[in-house]
């Protein structure tokens, strides 16, 4: 499955997944490799990578949505990264609450370079990069 860009949101090519939307609660469920994105916004070349799996689900509760998204990975070549995401978004009369954990692995720092959104980057940071 895929996308074109449109706007602000990327183009995506090669996702694989489902999703099951319910009237109180949902999940998305993603398993892709090959995936490229593309965002004209942010970057002058399209970014790829080998492994894309995550589980995304949400819950209507009496007072708010649950959402969490355990052991979701994005993996290329020169980069992992993965992440464990708890998310509570209350109703207006309450505090919402993230709980996000990232971990990133790039073996060789050179190849961030790759990854910055240049196209969203002020000239100086650019060319301090």
């Amino acid at each position: 499955m895929g996308w074109q860009p449109w706007g602000n949101v990327p183009g995506i090519a090669g996702l694989n997944g489902y999703v099951e939307f319910l009237p109180e609660q949902g999940q998305l469920f993603l398993e892709s490799s090959n995936l490229t994105a593309t965002a004209e916004g942010l970057y002058t070349h399209p970014l790829s990578f080998n492994e894309l799996n995550g589980y995304v689900s949400w819950e209507r509760q009496t007072d708010g949505w649950q959402v969490m998204a355990p052991n979701f990975l994005l993996a290329a070549d020169n980069l992992m990264v993965s992440s464990d995401l708890n998310l509570w978004l209350a109703d207006y009369e309450h505090d919402s609450l993230i709980d996000l954990l990232v971990k990133t692995e790039l073996p060789d720092v050179a190849a961030l370079e790759h990854y910055y959104p240049t196209q969203a980057m002020p000239e100086p940071v650019v060319e301090w990069c």
